[in-house]
């Protein structure tokens, strides 16, 4: 495994991507066949179960780099993966309100 936090976050950041994605396109063919005037609360629970699903999955992702990395600077890593992962969700958030 490559230790450069630069490659780490990079690397992370395209698969952040990829599971938002993926996530997004299942949430939006799901919330596609809700009538948002008469099924507006279970559209509410349709998002967060996908915002749930997404930063578990990122928080996995982001738990296994961690664990193989071997460098003082870890904290900083952490912190990088962290804020990227709050603001994958607050994107989902932002596209989940605008369909």
């Amino acid at each position: 495994m490559e230790q450069d936090p630069v490659l780490i976050i990079t690397s992370f950041r395209k698969t952040a991507f990829r599971l938002f994605e993926e996530l997004y396109h299942d949430f939006k063919e799901q919330a596609g066949k809700l009538d948002r005037q008469t099924d507006e609360n279970v559209f509410h629970q349709l998002c967060g179960r996908y915002e749930r699903r997404l930063q578990y999955q990122l928080g996995l992702e982001a738990k296994d780099l961690i664990r193989t990395y071997k460098r003082n600077d870890i904290l900083q890593l952490q912190q990088s993966l962290t804020e990227h992962i709050t603001y994958c969700l607050l994107e989902f958030k932002r596209k989940a309100g605008s369909l």
